[in-house]
């Protein structure tokens, strides 16, 4: 069985398809999906969704990428809403140094969120892109000791030790297909228990996906090829993710 820790079901993308591709994925046996936000605008039909459908399960943030949707305002709404909900995670949060000209903006909601979660005693989902250091300088400081997942990990060894050591998992998806990859290079070192399965569908498929539109069924051939990779049967990796991420969601 699989858990795809990281995935966007609410986005309108899927809209036309939405219902018949979960049917297909938990035939699949992919028994959960965890949902999160990424602007105010959308918390709604992130938990909407999960009340349709009682193994999708919602996260509240505001994400660094949709950072010029975000006003102070949100930031109370945000416990607001997590609290009135009783959200599990609060994210999708972070971190990336792609959009420079916000940056300063993006520290300010993430060092909040990271309060809030922490107040909330909530663990958070957080991308980081390029701003590792500021992250983990800013749990530190904060003395957040709640975890939650890495979204897409992709850092050196020291990175992932130091987040592990926080309390983290990280995030395995379709970056592993990249040879190139810093996490092609070091999941040798990994603990296994460490780390969980994602896609962030419908974006970042792999290569050779059959549409241009990711899914939560590419956790299986991500499965497969971390298997491949680590030389270890499919159905033991399967597992060990698959508590790995039953036990941070609590379920």
């Amino acid at each position: 069985m699989y858990i795809d820790s990281h995935c966007h079901l609410d986005f309108d993308v899927f809209t036309p398809s939405r219902k018949a591709l979960i049917q297909t994925a938990l035939a699949a046996n992919i028994t959960h999906f965890i949902n999160p936000a990424v602007s105010f605008a959308n918390w709604h039909k992130v938990i909407e969704l999960s009340q349709a459908f009682p193994f999708i399960i919602p996260a509240l943030g505001l994400h660094p990428v949709f950072c010029s949707e975000h006003t102070l305002d949100h930031l109370p709404e945000l416990s607001k809403w997590v609290t009135a909900n009783n959200i599990k995670f609060v994210g999708e949060i972070g971190l990336d140094k792609r959009y420079k000209d916000n940056y300063e903006s993006q520290l300010l909601f993430f060092e909040a969120q990271i309060k809030i979660a922490n107040k909330l005693k909530k663990p958070v989902i957080i991308h980081a892109v390029k701003s590792h250091h500021d992250i983990i300088g800013i749990i530190k400081k904060e003395n957040f000791k709640h975890g939650g997942i890495i979204h897409a990990f992709n850092a050196n060894e020291t990175i992932a030790n130091t987040y592990t050591d926080l309390g983290f998992k990280l995030g395995i998806g379709s970056i592993l297909y990249h040879p190139s990859s810093t996490l092609r290079k070091i999941i040798h070192t990994l603990d296994l228990d460490s780390l969980v399965l994602e896609t962030d569908s419908p974006d970042m498929a792999p290569p050779n996906w059959d549409t241009k539109l990711n899914t939560p069924l590419s956790i299986i051939p991500t499965c497969q090829l971390l298997a491949d990779i680590l030389k270890k049967p499919a159905n033991e990796i399967q597992s060990i993710f698959y508590r790995n991420t039953l036990k941070l969601c609590e379920l």
